[in-house]
């Protein structure tokens, strides 16, 4: 499926970098089932208003991280949709539901810049504050 990554992702109305996530939870080949599934789960992520991480995430959560679901049957899907928007009333965001549960990060990379930035800012705030004070 990668040499149609470009035509998929027009075609499902979803980033290439999106697309590619989705396509990592297939086999990665051209089948119906494939196509029916990324099909399915593009409709649904832009339905619930999700990010494809939090589709993901979602799934994980659920326990069921095999290919079909939440299609399998119209049942799963409806109790997939009152998950989400059940979780959606909570002030936590996926992710960090998913750490806190799990101690797995999303999208790390950049964390020991993040914290030195916010050590260096709360360092010159206390030396603002001292020195003035």
């Amino acid at each position: 499926m990668n040499d149609f990554k470009i035509s998929l992702s027009v075609c499902l109305q979803l980033r290439q970098q999106d697309l590619k996530k989705l396509i990592d939870i297939t086999n990665s080949l051209i089948t119906f089932s494939n196509l029916s599934y990324l099909f399915a789960s593009s409709r649904l992520i832009k339905k619930l208003k999700l990010t494809v991480d939090d589709f993901i995430i979602f799934k994980e959560l659920a326990g069921q991280s095999m290919l079909s679901y939440p299609f399998q049957n119209p049942q799963e899907t409806l109790d997939f949709i009152k998950l989400v928007q059940e979780f959606k009333k909570s002030p936590l965001k996926a992710a960090e539901v998913k750490y806190m549960l799990q101690h797995k990060g999303l999208n790390l990379p950049n964390i020991d810049l993040k914290i030195h930035q916010i050590l260096e800012k709360l360092q010159k705030d206390y030396q603002s504050n001292f020195c003035c004070k």
